[in-house]
């Protein structure tokens, strides 16, 4: 397992809780791993003078197998390949300019039918997202150059965006302006929005910040709203199947958030109750 204790380490171990490796850093939001068993993860890269502003940047490190650090993918290094792919001027008009792009989710492209068919959505490109400029963006694995994007006309500061089976994209849309969240599935080639969940009262369903999405085997959409402590499953019409609230709330009566819930697949908890048969797990 692969934890990331925020602003601080990447912590591996296995499944007797033995440590593995550590690496200390200012790692943040996210983690994937590649084929070949390297790992990438969000890094906080400081702040720096830049066009005479002082700015924070986020980049993607990638790590060995052992945990060692073999190169940093920075949004500074790439400021003019990026800024291709939004408005003009955003260092002056940008809300949140400090951090312009605050990049917080990583995932590498799994096998998807569009993959097979269009390059840019290959099986190991990476998905990534910057929240600040609304842009979710694909990197080709060995150029890292950008080959696709999307959102900044359609997106309010989203995040975990999601390669599907079928080479759609699955997006938590937080609405941090907008003042309701919704989950959007986007065919990317076409950059049309083709399914979307929100609320009926839609300000009832809103998480200013986090927040995640997951596509289930039998087609309902697993959503954390995270801000609230709570997680829910709805069908492709939008009703509510099935609903968990965080049952922790703090001495002042709030809510404990949920960065993130995820689905385990069944046959990965039989693994786990075969050997750690005495252990109870819960299956949601």
């Amino acid at each position: 397992m692969l934890g990331v204790c925020a602003g601080k380490a990447l912590v591996r171990v296995d499944w007797d809780s033995k440590h593995k490796w550590s690496f200390e850093g200012p790692v943040n939001h996210d983690v994937d791993v590649l084929q070949d068993g390297r790992v990438i993860v969000p890094v906080a890269l400081g702040r720096a003078n830049f066009f005479g502003r002082t700015l924070g940047f986020t980049g993607l490190g990638t790590l060995s197998r052992e945990g060692k650090l073999l190169e940093i993918w920075s949004p500074k290094d790439h400021f003019n390949a990026i800024s291709q792919h939004h408005q003009a001027g955003p260092l002056e008009t940008h809300k949140f300019n400090r951090d312009l792009y605050h990049l917080n989710s990583v995932q590498v492209i799994p096998m998807n039918s569009l993959g097979q068919e269009d390059s840019r959505f290959r099986t190991g490109n990476y998905l990534i997202f910057l929240r600040n400029v609304n842009l979710v963006l694909i990197l080709d694995q060995t150029t890292k150059d950008i080959v696709w994007s999307w959102g900044e006309d359609s997106l309010d500061l989203p995040h975990h965006p999601v390669m599907l089976d079928s080479g759609r994209i699955l997006i938590f849309d937080n609405g941090t302006r907008r003042g309701f969240s919704r989950v959007v599935e986007l065919a990317p080639s076409s950059g049309t929005i083709v399914w979307e969940y929100r609320a009926k009262q839609p300000e009832e369903f809103f998480s200013k910040w986090r927040g995640s999405n997951q596509r289930l085997p039998n087609g309902n959409t697993l959503i954390c709203e995270s801000q609230k402590g709570r997680a829910f499953k709805v069908t492709r019409e939008g009703q509510i199947v099935w609903e968990y609230w965080n049952p922790i709330v703090d001495e002042k009566g709030r809510r404990k958030r949920i960065y993130r819930m995820l689905r385990l697949p069944e046959e990965r908890i039989e693994e786990l109750l075969a050997r750690y048969g005495e252990v109870t797990f819960a299956t949601l």
